[in-house]
């Protein structure tokens, strides 16, 4: 316990100097200030604690750690050659480790030789295989786009970054690494193999469970976190939540819009005026706008449920207008799932259909 602490000393002085920083407003300044008494409270310890401070800073030391990170480096700084020949021989000594299943091992020498030579792409490459072997995926992924960040056309990155992203279940992101693997080396009968286990994989887990995938797609988590990032969403779905609190019954005290029981027009549950979803057209321009209180001055209807589906056609059109295609793939999806085929009529040729090759 006595190094967490010490690593927690750390990590409250570096925060306590960058409360000095003019570059922070006084909110986030005031964020700082409670983590910091949070960090204290927890693992018992307080500022005046400086016996459990290290010799040196933590910013030195992570600066220190990252110093041959390729995005760290400086890039005209040259390399020798006797380190450039001394990383290469530990890199085919690497190399010899993983083919007698010494990973660790193989791992160790392919850090050292990116010590010696963080230029090189291969070792990068090379140790995120090591990284797999020894299942910690998320660093293989990381060392492949390291690698790529070094040469973007290597294809091997692209196609074990396929493979940690496949062990993680992440599909999605496994089939487009392949894809680019692929496309930078078109005969490579293994990415196009893993490509096609990538694709069938996406369409079994669309198949069993539509809705439970969807968030799944890069290309919809993309636009769900661009909306999320919103502050007038934040706002509509804070207000939203909190007339969930109540069962969808504005709190005591609150003011009543008739006996139905629905909120009154701005209460929670409902858009504020010029949120997110309050006029789906609105952002369209469209002058046939299906949003049946525009100006606000008749209570709305369908309560909490309705600020939920505006949500959801907010979303679905922030996703069509940037991808389309995709929202066309969806409807087809979904109207499959809806009406399935009668199994009397289906083709008894068609080999699976989904089944791998």
């Amino acid at each position: 316990m006595d190094t967490e602490k010490r690593l927690v000393s750390s990590i409250i002085q570096f925060l306590g100097e960058q409360l000095a920083s003019d570059e922070l407003t006084a909110e986030d300044k005031e964020g700082l200030d409670v983590t910091i008494q949070c960090l204290e409270s927890v693992y018992k310890i307080s500022s005046a604690d400086v016996h459990l401070l290290p010799s040196r800073r933590l910013i030195d030391i992570f600066r220190d750690a990252t110093i041959n990170d390729p995005k760290h480096k400086e890039s005209d700084e040259p390399i020798s050659e006797e380190a450039k020949w001394k990383a290469g021989d530990l890199k085919n000594r690497g190399n010899e480790l993983m083919k007698s299943d010494m990973f660790k091992e193989a791992l160790d020498s392919y850090t050292n030789a990116i010590k010696l030579d963080p230029k090189n792409a291969v070792f990068y490459c090379n140790r995120a295989a090591a990284y797999s072997k020894l299942n910690q995926h998320n660093f293989a992924i990381e060392d492949c786009k390291r690698a790529i960040e070094i040469d973007p056309n290597y294809s091997k990155a692209y196609g074990r970054m396929g493979l940690a992203y496949s062990n993680l279940n992440n599909h999605y992101l496994a089939r487009d690494s392949f894809k680019r693997a692929l496309e930078l080396d078109p005969t490579n009968e293994s990415y196009a193999g893993n490509l096609r286990v990538a694709e069938d994989s996406i369409r079994d887990m669309e198949r069993r469970n539509p809705l439970a995938t969807f968030f799944a797609n890069p290309a919809i988590a993309n636009v769900a976190e661009q909306l999320l990032q919103d502050p007038n969403l934040q706002n509509f779905v804070g207000g939203l939540m909190s007339n969930a609190s109540f069962g969808g019954v504005p709190p005591s005290g609150a003011p009543q819009a008739g006996s139905g029981g629905d909120p009154a027009p701005g209460g929670a549950g409902m858009p504020p005026s010029g949120a997110p979803g309050a006029n789906p057209d609105a952002s369209s321009g469209s002058s046939g706008s299906t949003d049946p209180n525009p100006s606000g001055n008749e209570t709305p209807l369908g309560g909490g449920l309705d600020a939920i589906l505006r949500v959801g056609q907010q979303l679905a059109s922030q996703v069509e207008a940037s991808n389309p295609e995709l929202i066309e793939q969806l409807r087809q999806r979904f109207s499959g799932t809806m009406n399935p085929p009668d199994n009397n009529n289906s083709d008894q040729n068609s080999g699976g259909g989904n089944n791998p090759p």
